[in-house]
């Protein structure tokens, strides 16, 4: 079978709303330290470190959804130093930090960084996004999550693709 430039690109599109939705529901099924947030109308800050412009249009349609009625704002940041404000970060492994450089600069910060590149779980990311068969899927790091003084639920735990690190 042969695909089409627009086939292609239509593919593209779907696995990047498919990962605004994962990073929606990831959200869901993390609960940030209660001092996260100064007030009730503070933002949940979701910030894409050098991402696709795919990635980056689908993600900007999380504007319009909550955390926990706290409003969901989604900022495209070119470098670390604003990294620190933000809930969650996402890269899809187009930029030319290393895993293990963000780590070190958001080291300890209440940030569940989500990073695609293969082997950022490993090398300390929260949660790595992965294509299997086809599929999206996850790898779960439970002591980067709990290093960044986040809660997991059970829920999220079990249904992992794997999981690294055990619940303390």
């Amino acid at each position: 079978m042969l695909l089409t430039i627009s086939d292609l690109a239509a593919q593209a599109f779907q696995a990047s709303e498919l990962r605004a939705a994962y990073l929606y529901n990831f959200a869901q099924l993390i609960t940030w330290p209660s001092e996260t947030f100064s007030s009730p109308n503070d933002s949940f800050l979701i910030c894409l470190l050098e991402v696709s412009t795919e990635n980056q249009s689908a993600m900007a349609k999380l504007d319009a959804r909550t955390y926990h009625d706290h409003p969901i704002k989604v900022q495209v940041i070119q470098d670390l130093s604003r990294a620190s404000e933000c809930q969650m970060l996402y890269t899809d492994g187009r930029h030319g930090l290393s895993t293990q450089r963000i780590l070190r600069t958001l080291d300890g910060l209440p940030i569940l960084i989500i990073d695609s590149s293969l082997g950022a779980a490993s090398a300390g990311a929260s949660i790595e996004l992965i294509e299997v068969e086809g599929r999206l899927r996850w790898i779960l790091n439970l002591d980067a999550i709990q290093d960044a003084q986040l809660q997991v639920s059970s829920k999220l735990i079990e249904i992992s693709r794997r999981v690294i690190g055990e619940k303390r």
